[in-house]
């Protein structure tokens, strides 16, 4: 078997995929051909796994998959929020969506069609008697500019978790240390180059653990590209291919 000549850590919303999960063809065929030159392609989102598992039976099965920002390695038991970090956290807003392995549970009347799974037949929205508070591996908080500082002060004295801020919209928490940096350093072997591509915020722990990072946005530094596809021919020219 010939060996891994690098990662390529694949973010997917505003990088790979857009808000109606549409994947440019030239992207496709790209992460193809680097698979094709024993470059190991994995996908990492904020999404479920079994989302990111989804995508990644739309464009090549080889791919390897990672979700809940690195809460979950694709056949590895998810790293879990504690129980009394979820019911701390229920004290200061009714608008956030719990996601477990299982499904996700929502506190609010309504919430983004984005974070809905209408899509996956496995991944249901839970009801209140079947959400089960000690399965919960990410919580997400929607905020606005009125409330948003006043929240974030009071989760950040919640104990156990890690949290990403999108000001004013609001937080993506998850177990303490839990990020895709953190995911990536678990995952890849020692002295194999690791090459990253995304476009937000909880992307910038996978930039800062890779050799070589793209991003679609010009906010954090590395090599700005428009797409995958351009990422991926960089990357394939530095390895000679």
């Amino acid at each position: 078997m010939m060996p891994t000549k690098g990662y390529i850590f694949i973010d997917l919303d505003g990088t790979l995929i857009d808000k109606n999960y549409h994947i440019l063809k030239k992207d496709v065929d790209g992460i193809k051909r680097a698979l094709d030159f024993n470059y190991k392609v994995v996908f990492i989102s904020g999404r479920p796994l079994k989302f990111v598992m989804w995508i990644r039976d739309q464009v090549d099965h080889r791919i390897h998959t990672i979700g809940f920002n690195g809460a979950q390695i694709e056949n590895q038991d998810p790293i879990v929020l504690n129980k009394t970090s979820v019911d701390a956290l229920m004290q200061y807003t009714d608008q956030m969506v719990f996601k477990s392995e299982q499904g996700y549970y929502t506190t609010a009347q309504t919430i983004p069609s984005v974070f809905q799974y209408d899509m996956l037949a496995n991944y249901p929205q839970l009801s209140e008697s079947s959400f089960d508070k000690s399965s919960v591996v990410k919580v997400l908080i929607f905020t606005d500019a009125k409330e948003y500082a006043h929240v974030y002060k009071n989760i950040k004295e919640v104990q156990n978790i890690s949290i990403s801020a999108y000001e004013p919209k609001g937080f993506e928490l998850a177990y303490a240390g839990v990020d895709k940096g953190n995911a990536i350093k678990r995952y890849v072997d020692v002295n194999t180059k690791v090459y990253s591509i995304g476009d937000d915020v909880n992307d910038i722990s996978m930039f800062e653990v890779s050799d070589q990072y793209y991003v679609m946005n010009t906010r954090f530094g590395g090599i700005y590209v428009s797409n995958v596809y351009e990422a991926i021919h960089m990357i394939l020219e530095e390895g000679g291919n």
